[in-house]
């Protein structure tokens, strides 16, 4: 079916912030395992380590005043996987110390509509995970599911948790195709 696209504002979007060291580390950091080619897209677009304020002062703007464009499709069954939708892990994946249950964020879909690149974030704001996930490895948060915290030793194995967040110079690569 083909995907129909609707304005709408962010929810929420009066409480939107930056945490710190998300664009300065992540979105405009050239060595950053992931953030990296966001970076150099950035930076043709002007936006270096140097100008970080107006970077951060244009996303907080967009993201409170402007409509947002949200993708939205019925697929039978139900409804599809959007950008930014909660999701829930529907098997586990030892490597990274995910379990069945396990909540994240989808940060982008793919053109296929089946293909999703999605975050899992400890309570603290780590990316524990970023993994490309299909239908199969993930469903739709439903309405009324409670979220959960765990802690197992070590937390997660594939995360370093005795470090501080990922920095530009030292941050690991998380990404994985399943």
């Amino acid at each position: 079916m083909e995907a129909m696209t609707i304005p709408e504002r962010l929810p929420n979007a009066k409480q939107v912030y930056i945490p710190e060291g998300k664009v300065e580390n992540y979105l405009l950091c050239l060595e950053h395992a992931v953030g990296g080619a966001k970076a150099r897209f950035l930076g043709e677009l002007g936006y270096t380590r140097q100008n970080t304020d107006l970077l951060k002062q244009q996303l907080l703007l967009i993201a409170k005043k402007v409509n947002m464009r949200k993708q939205s499709e019925v697929a039978q069954g139900g409804t599809a996987v959007k950008e930014l939708d909660t999701v829930v892990l529907t098997h586990d994946v030892a490597e990274y110390g995910l379990v069945q249950g396990d909540v994240g964020a989808v940060v982008h879909c793919y053109a296929d509509g089946h293909t999703y690149e999605v975050e899992f974030v400890s309570a603290d704001g780590r990316t524990v995970a970023l993994l490309t996930l299909t239908d199969a490895d993930i469903r739709p948060l439903r309405e009324g599911e409670l979220s959960t915290t765990k802690m197992d030793s070590p937390p997660y194995p594939n995360a370093d948790v005795s470090m501080p967040p990922a920095s530009c110079e030292s941050g690991p690569a998380r990404r994985q195709r399943r």
